[in-house]
């Protein structure tokens, strides 16, 4: 999960976060994903979807 969040992090904001701004930011996202399966659940299909298409 925490990857997912990661990556949902770094398409918003790029690499240009500090640090401990960018693990914040992934840590609370992550928390949500956990929090709401259903939420988790579409995310991964969608990301899925979206790495489908860049391969």
């Amino acid at each position: 999960m925490r990857r997912t969040a990661a990556t949902a992090i770094h398409q918003i904001y790029g690499y240009k976060l500090p640090p401990d701004q960018e693990g914040a930011l992934i840590d609370q996202v992550k928390q949500e994903l956990e929090k709401d399966p259903a939420k988790r659940a579409q995310i991964i299909s969608s990301m899925d979807e979206i790495l489908k298409r860049e391969w």
